[in-house]
C-alpha cells in the first residue's frame, strides 16, 4: 500500500485514504491536485478514485472541490497518462 492520509468524510469521521497521485497543473496558476482512494469498487468492479484541488490553510491542508469542465478534463488527461505509463513494460 503506498501513502495514506486521513481525510474526514461527510459524516465528520477520520478515514484512511491511499494517495494515488499528487500534481501541478501549471494552466491553472499551478494549483495542486491529490487523486486517492478508499479502495472501494464500484458496481462494475472498477476502484473509485477521488480528485481534488489541494490548499494550504492554518489547519495545514484542506481539500477544495474541482469548479469546471475544463479542469477536470485536465484531470482526467492527467490520469490517463498516469495510467498509460504504469503500464509500460
Amino acid at each position: 500500500m503506498g501513502n495514506t492520509i486521513l481525510i474526514e468524510n461527510k459524516n465528520g469521521e477520520m478515514v484512511n485514504a491511499e494517495i494515488l497521485l499528487y500534481f501541478t497543473l501549471k494552466d491553472y496558476e499551478d494549483k495542486e491536485y491529490v487523486l486517492y482512494t478508499f479502495n472501494e469498487t464500484d458496481e462494475h468492479d472498477l476502484a473509485t478514485i477521488y480528485a481534488s484541488e489541494v490548499v494550504s490553510s492554518d489547519k495545514g491542508y484542506e481539500f477544495k472541490t474541482i469548479e469546471t469542465d475544463d479542469e477536470w478534463a485536465k484531470i482526467k488527461d492527467v490520469m490517463r497518462t498516469s495510467i498509460k505509463k504504469g503500464q509500460e513494460v
